[in-house]
């Protein structure tokens, strides 16, 4: 019973599943069981399903990213392409998830979209490559330039209403014929369209498609041979040589080649490759490189304005300024008009703040663009600037410096219509009202320290208006004050304070001596008070002296004498030094003591107080140090004689041979203390020295004779070969050391000089080749000659060698002597090295029985040379 049960939950389960993927996102609600009973069936409601919910929508608020717009000329395959996205063919029966109009089958091409759409944008959304575990993507059709009505300027606002409505695209994708050289001009046209609506940023986000580019080997052999060497990369550059020369895009835009007709089942291992590496470039430059390309500007416009109705930007619909500010104010008018009824004329209006409106600048442009203007009503200050592009055109009124006459209400007027009204407002800053009086002092006087009182003030602010700043300040203001009412209230009111006596000082001042003499008078002390004056009004202290004197008691001063000081000490006393002695000698040993003389003197003691600390400071004999002086006699030392030192080392030879001299010196200590200062005797010698030496002799170089030429033709770079020589050494005995085999004269062991009468050399004049008779010896693929001088570097590779009829064929022969041989004009053999030769075959192998190559009249010669495939595989050939 139990698996049976899970066995019904599984099938449901899978049921469900299924018809989630099978029924349209407007579907709330579906049936599960289409088999069912009415009434039995059983409901699941797709918003449950968080893909569909959250990435998979199909409205403008659930559109998922990133979501890509396909743009191209008629007959290019859009739809094809756009189902290639969603891994549609016409083979698998795939869908997409679902589409702006939910319409069935989800798919581009017939029945996608219906005709009351024809000229609107639509879009689909499904999985990338149709592999439900990539992300969803939303593409969004265009309908083709080249439109047989005539409808493509139509189709482009269109496309901007859709883009308007979508808000952001990730990227447009070009699409191109690949077999188309050049842009189509409606091509051309309507990407004029679109930039003009979009602007030059709608470039960042373009990458080029080209559609009917297979990537099998036949294709790629067939454009490398029908139009020359054709390639992604060349194809890549010549586009966007189309969109710089044509368009004038300031940017390389990128290049995809995905097949929309790519069938894995049938597909060689090349196109599967490319097929991922360009699948994979696409959604690497959409997710990771590409900004979103907002909708801005012209693209936001109103539905008006492609009608030729003027636009204000929506910045300068309210505008608030200062005086003396600049303001700008913009407007443009789509004068392109898809009905051919465009025009370029206007008025620009303005209104007064008491509804005054009258016209201020006119601009008439007639049939035949001719322009007239009148700016004669502008006011002050202002000036207005007219500026056409490719189909619209840009106006700027400028205000450089603000006054109170330009604020009001401007707009543009043409006959398609009134713009929005640009309103210019004035700033105007709050604004104080003058402060009230002042409220009555909290105090009518303070004493001594005391906080003084409070009076308050306050005042009102005139609000701001049109953006202006609030008041600075404050709203109310408290200031302090000791006044009673009707006083000077900057003065603060003292309490009245009485004068009064200090109390006494807490110690005694000093005594006026530190002992007492014998016989003196005993040293005093004081100590004092001071009368604190009266204040704002109170008893003086002339007042309190008074009382004092009256009462007989002490007024400022108290003395008291110092009665318990100590007996006062006497310091010691020094007698006069007496005459110093006289010197024993004249003259002293340099080196040793200098004699000295001496004298003295005596001291009377100190007499010392009964307080050891009046002692302390007591002069006493010992503190006046020695009673005997000493000083050395002005005498000089005893003279001392000059004295030679050691000889030095004798000095080098001044030759190397044949007879040189040598010498030495030697130094002296000289004479000190009055004695001679240069001792007896020579202080330099000299002698003879390599008296049997023998001088060494130069070597001798002799040159030998000029050899041949080493070329025997001369290139167009100009060099004519050289001739060289080399010259040989005798060397001498002895040797010099400079000047001998190791060290040649200039210009060194070789010389060189040009060669007289060479010929110029000659290129490649011509080719002829005999192919074996063998089976299989000839090949019907391209074919190309290279050349190369050894391994000296030098090579090169024919163009591709085809003549008219059956080329390369078996027991057939081929002769060259034209256009194709054009590459290797700078090519020519080198008597130095061995001439080789390969023949390159781009795919199959060729056989060849004989080579004839003619560099003008010498003939290189060769046969039986076997097999030439696709790999480097050299031949020599000689010279005949």
């Amino acid at each position: 019973m139990g698996q049976k049960l899970m066995l019904v939950l599984l099938f449901l389960g899978l049921h469900i599943i299924a018809t989630l993927c099978d029924n349209p996102p407007g579907q709330d609600w579906i049936s599960t069981f289409s088999e069912n009973p009415p009434g039995q069936d059983v409901l699941v409601k797709i918003s449950d399903n968080p893909l569909v919910q959250e990435t998979c929508g199909c409205t403008t608020e659930t559109l998922p990213h990133p979501r890509i717009v396909l743009l191209g000329p008629t007959g290019v395959g859009k739809s094809t392409f756009g189902n290639r996205l969603f891994g549609i063919s016409e083979e698998n029966g795939k869908e997409a998830l679902c589409s702006q109009f939910g319409q069935r089958p989800y798919k581009f091409g017939v029945g996608h979209r219906s005709e009351s759409h024809t000229v609107e944008t639509s879009w689909m959304v499904g999985h990338y490559l149709g592999d439900p575990a990539n992300p969803c993507i939303a593409i969004i059709d265009s309908p083709g330039t080249g439109d047989t009505e005539g409808r493509d300027c139509d189709h482009g606002i269109a496309l901007a209403k859709g883009i308007k409505q979508v808000g952001s695209i990730d990227a447009f994708l070009l699409l191109f014929k690949g077999t188309n050289p050049r842009f189509s001009q409606s091509m051309q046209e309507q990407i004029n369209l679109y930039t003009n609506i979009f602007g030059s940023d709608l470039f960042k986000n373009a990458i080029t498609e080209f559609t009917y580019w297979s990537h099998d080997k036949k294709s790629v052999r067939k454009r490398t041979k029908n139009r020359d060497g054709l390639n992604e990369d060349i194809q890549h550059q010549t586009w966007n040589r189309e969109y710089s020369e044509k368009l004038g895009v300031p940017r390389k835009i990128n290049t995809v080649f995905i097949d929309p007709v790519y069938d894995e089942e049938f597909a060689d291992e090349r196109e599967v490759e490319k097929y991922k590496l360009y699948t994979n470039k696409l959604w690497n430059l959409i997710t990771n490189e590409f900004a979103e390309f907002k909708c801005e500007k012209r693209c936001k416009a109103p539905t008006g304005f492609f009608s030729g109705q003027p636009w204000l930007f929506e910045e300068n619909a309210l505008q608030n300024k200062r005086l003396e500010d600049r303001a700008s104010l913009t407007w443009q008018i789509w004068f392109a008009g898809c009905d051919g009824t465009g025009t370029k004329s206007y008025k620009i209006y303005r209104k007064t703040e008491n509804g005054t409106e009258h016209v201020i600048y006119e601009r008439v442009v007639d049939e035949d663009d001719k322009e007239t203007f009148d700016d004669s009503f502008l006011l002050k200050s202002m000036n207005v600037k007219d500026e056409p592009a490719d189909k619209f055109k840009t106006i700027q009124v400028t205000i450089d410096s603000v006054e109170d006459l330009h604020f009001g209400e401007y707009y543009v007027k043409n006959d398609k219509g009134n713009s929005q009204i640009s309103k210019l407002k004035k700033i105007i800053d709050g604004e104080w009202a003058d402060w009230g009086i002042f409220s009555d002092c909290s105090k009518t006087c303070i004493k001594g320290d005391e906080k003084p009182g409070t009076m308050t003030r306050v005042r009102e602010c005139k609000p701001p208006q049109n953006g202006g700043l609030e008041c600075k300040g404050m709203d109310s203001q408290i200031v302090a004050c000791a006044h009673r009412h009707g006083e000077n209230a900057e003065q603060f009111r003292q309490c009245p304070v009485d004068a009064i006596w200090s109390g006494w000082a807490s110690g005694w001042g000093k005594c006026s001596a530190n002992c007492i003499k014998e016989g003196g008078i005993v040293p005093q002390k004081t100590r004092s008070r001071v009368c604190q004056p009266e204040r704002f009004g109170g008893k003086t202290c002339a007042q309190l002296e008074g009382e004092a004197k009256a009462e007989k008691l002490l007024l400022y001063t108290e003395t008291q004498e110092c009665t318990s000081l100590p007996k006062c000490p006497n310091p010691a006393s020094l007698g006069p030094w007496s005459d110093w002695s006289s010197c024993s000698t004249t003259c002293y040993p340099e080196g040793g003591t200098v004699p000295q003389t001496t004298r003295k003197r005596t001291c009377k003691k100190a007499s010392l107080s009964t307080s050891d600390e009046l002692n302390a400071d007591i002069l006493t004999c010992e503190a006046f140090g020695e009673m005997e002086a000493y000083k050395n006699c002005k005498i000089s030392a005893c003279p001392v004689n000059a004295e030679w030192q050691i000889w030095s080392e004798w000095s080098a030879c001044t030759t190397s041979c044949e007879r040189g001299s040598r010498h030495r010196s030697r130094s002296y200590f000289p004479g000190r203390n009055g004695a001679e200062a240069k001792p007896a005797g020579n202080q330099k010698e000299k002698e003879d020295c390599n008296a049997e030496a023998k001088c060494p002799v130069a070597a001798t170089w002799t040159w030998g004779t000029w050899s041949s030429c080493n070329i025997d033709c001369y290139k167009p770079d100009g060099n004519r070969g050289v001739r060289t020589r080399e010259q040989s050494c005798q060397e001498e005995d002895p040797p010099h050391e400079f000047l001998n085999c190791k060290y040649p004269p200039s210009p060194g062991l070789e010389d060189t000089k040009p060669c007289p009468g060479i010929p110029r050399c000659s290129p490649l004049t011509r080719l002829y080749a005999e192919i074996h008779g063998g089976k299989w010896s000839g090949t019907d693929a391209s074919v190309y000659l290279r050349l190369r001088n050894g391994d000296s570097g030098e090579e090169c590779e024919t163009d591709v060698l085809d003549s008219p009829g059956n080329s390369w064929a078996t027991g057939t022969s081929e002769d060259f002597t034209g256009s194709e041989l054009a590459r290797c004009r700078n090519f020519y053999p080198s008597p130095q090295y061995n001439l080789e030769f390969m023949f390159r075959v781009a795919t199959d192998g060729l056989r060849i029985s004989k080579v004839w190559l003619e560099f003008g009249s010498k003939v290189y010669t060769g046969d039986s040379y076997g097999w030439f495939e696709n790999v480097e595989s050299w031949s020599t050939i000689t010279r005949g």
